[in-house]
């Protein structure tokens, strides 16, 4: 097995941007020997449960979360929740976003990313430097 995992994979649910369903890459991702995967798609979560699902099947490691693409140009955030706390902030966020855009698309920046109180929708992210450095650490399969 490789000690490579791919931590920025988007899924066919990344309309126009991602071509393959998350079962197929989570099934590819294994067939090449990776250590694992990290599922982003843009501004949503929705390939993140058919990639968990195989996964769980197959005995692989994924990292579940979302590309976080700004509309005020900011620089994209993968942002992988470390617990239920953080999960529901990221949810939070990527509904608001929704809620202020046309049918699929979620705007996000301005007010809505800017640090808040705990009760907001703000949402935390450790910097690079302090991310686990194997990847059995910070993914369970």
């Amino acid at each position: 097995m490789s000690a490579y995992a791919e931590l920025a994979v988007t899924t066919n649910f990344s309309f126009l941007r991602g071509a393959s369903k998350a079962e197929e890459l989570v099934l590819r991702a294994k067939e090449l020997g990776l250590a694992g995967i990290g599922i982003a798609d843009r501004n949503s979560v929705a390939g993140v449960v058919r990639a968990h699902a195989m996964a769980k099947v197959i005995g692989f490691k994924i990292a579940v979360g979302a590309r976080l693409v700004f509309s005020d140009g900011c620089p994209d955030i993968l942002a992988y929740p470390e617990d239920r706390a953080a999960w529901g902030r990221l949810t939070r966020l990527l509904t608001v976003g929704k809620d202020r855009a046309e049918k699929g698309e979620c705007i996000l920046g301005g007010p809505t990313c800017s640090t808040r109180s705990k009760d907001s929708t703000s949402l935390s992210c450790r910097p690079i430097a302090s991310m686990p450095t194997r990847w059995s650490t910070c993914c369970a399969a």
